[in-house]
């Protein structure tokens, strides 16, 4: 009965596809770049988004895979706005942490 008093997530409502255009123009050269630190990755698009995270296509040659990237725990993304801060803060934690293995 729980499922039925479920409500989605706002963000993924409210203009999903207009959100998910503006912000791979935003972010997906930047997250091709994060994810390409193990492996070589030639393009990145995200796909969907909820309050806990986004999936995010990507593309090695031939080979397309899908992998989620979840935003901090505690902060539940609602708004177009918020999801770019969230994903500034992944990046942006995700480039230091390059960083520190290339200082390795």
């Amino acid at each position: 009965m729980e499922y039925e008093t479920l409500q989605p997530d706002k963000i993924a409502v409210d203009g999903g596809e207009q959100n998910l255009k503006e912000l791979n123009a935003i972010f997906s050269k930047p997250l091709k770049e994060l994810l390409s630190s193990e492996t070589e990755v030639d393009d990145a698009a995200l796909i969907s988004i909820d309050s806990k995270g986004t999936d995010i296509r990507v593309r090695q040659g031939a080979q397309f895979n899908i992998q989620r990237l979840s935003f901090e725990v505690g902060h539940g993304v609602e708004t177009l706005e918020e999801a770019k801060a969230a994903l500034n803060k992944l990046i942006s934690k995700g480039a230091r942490l390059r960083t520190l293995q290339n200082k390795i």
